[in-house]
């Protein structure tokens, strides 16, 4: 719930923040917490102007984690952005 209000309130002030509470996120124990911020990381490179690149320099810093389901859920949200 957190998750889709913070890709609600995202703006250009407060973009710094939220990408290191989502990168924060991603390094959770919680795999679907994990899965869920990477997500919300798309929705919010769609949705604000000027975030997508930010985001896409932050996602690519995730591909290289040893977890498979952070690079599939990572690439897929690259496929989201890029579409």
């Amino acid at each position: 719930m957190k998750l889709n209000i913070l890709s609600y309130i995202a703006h250009e002030t407060n973009l710094g923040d939220l990408l290191n509470e989502l990168g924060e996120y991603v390094t959770d124990v919680d795999a679907e917490l994990a899965k869920q911020s990477i997500r919300t990381l798309g929705l919010i490179a769609v949705r604000v102007n000027d975030a997508a690149t930010p985001i896409l320099k932050q996602l690519s810093t995730f591909i290289g984690m040893q977890r498979e389901y952070i690079s599939n859920t990572t690439l897929i949200a690259f496929k989201d952005i890029l579409r």
